[in-house]
């Protein structure tokens, strides 16, 4: 059984192998009693350690999916299906609360973040590639995802505190990052497809369902850079009312004076900011992330140019 991993991803590699067995066991191409790799060939093959293999196979096993047989490996469990209604359900939460904790505590992901990775497709064999570029890993993501639910292509991350050159695929970046790109990648520049993004419209209405009482309508919006602060409140002008909403520049130094215990304004976090909070930073009722999505018209009029090859409705993620 081959399996492509993608080891750039911000999903552990333990979990990329269970859910790459779950999916071939959902569409039928194992079985029941099937016997998966033994671990060391398992581990040859995939590009990973033993202990990678062995915790992919354990928390299959939590799921009911399947059987371990030491010290070869696993066996499809004869009870195991696709939509796995026979697995206990306190073993089903303990695998959720173990895997939401890693994505938030070694990589920056909350729970709604986790989710839209996971409900992307996963792309064919042969797909189109593409990097897409920004200086935040959390809006990195967040915004391949946006390009994979529409079109069928496989859409890579690619953040600029990276080392080394770009992927060789087609790139997309925003228009923030327009200088640094041209100055970092002179050689690489003119192949770049640059589309503009603007604050989610459904903003508004998460801070609304946050606020209490009229002392709330003063809100601060948290940066650590003061041109992209700027850049930040021009955006946000467009969208929140200045008779319901006063937004307050807040420059940060570190993420751990975001929240002192005495003030109960409600603080709008950029993307990058929002990637180095703790999971308790980001449970504060007080904290919401500003979302960036990629402006529609743009986006696209991008994929018509480069001929993207677009999803059928069926296979659209929710």
């Amino acid at each position: 059984m081959n399996l492509r991993l993608d080891p750039a991803s911000p999903v552990p590699l333990y979990h990329q192998i269970a859910e790459a067995i779950r999916y071939r066991l959902s569409t039928g191409q194992i079985k029941p009693g099937d016997a998966l790799p033994p671990l060391r060939l398992a581990a040859a093959r995939w590009g990973v350690n033993l202990h990678t293999v062995r915790q992919a196979y354990s928390s299959l096993a939590e799921l009911g999916l399947v059987r371990i047989r030491r010290p070869a490996g696993a066996i499809i469990d004869a009870r195991a299906s696709g939509d796995q209604r026979s697995a206990d359900p306190a073993r089903l939460r303990r695998f959720v609360a173990k895997v939401l904790n890693d994505a938030q505590t070694n990589h920056g992901l909350s729970a709604f973040q986790l989710a839209r990775l996971l409900t992307v497709k996963p792309p064919s064999v042969g797909v189109r590639r593409v990097a897409v570029v920004e200086c935040s890993e959390t809006q990195c993501i967040d915004l391949a995802a946006q390009l994979e639910r529409r079109w069928e292509i496989a859409a890579d991350p690619w953040c600029l505190a990276r080392q080394g050159d770009l992927p060789d695929s087609e790139i997309i970046a925003t228009y923030f990052h327009y200088n640094d790109l041209r100055h970092r990648f002179p050689q690489r520049f003119h192949k770049i497809e640059f589309i503009a993004i603007r604050p989610d419209d459904a903003l508004p209405t998460r801070v609304a369902a946050r606020r209490r009482g009229e002392s709330a309508r003063e809100i601060l919006v948290c940066e650590r850079e003061p041109t992209m602060l700027a850049m930040i409140l021009t955006d946000l002008s467009n969208l929140f009312r200045p008779e319901k909403f006063r937004l307050v520049p807040h420059l940060l130094k570190t993420t751990a004076s975001l929240l002192p215990r005495r003030d109960a304004r409600l603080r709008l976090v950029a993307p990058r900011i929002w990637g180095n909070l703790s999971a308790e930073q980001r449970a504060d009722p007080r904290v919401v992330e500003i979302r960036y999505v990629f402006d529609p018209v743009q986006l696209e009029r991008l994929a018509d140019e480069l001929q993207w090859p677009e999803r059928i409705l069926g296979e659209k993620s929710a």
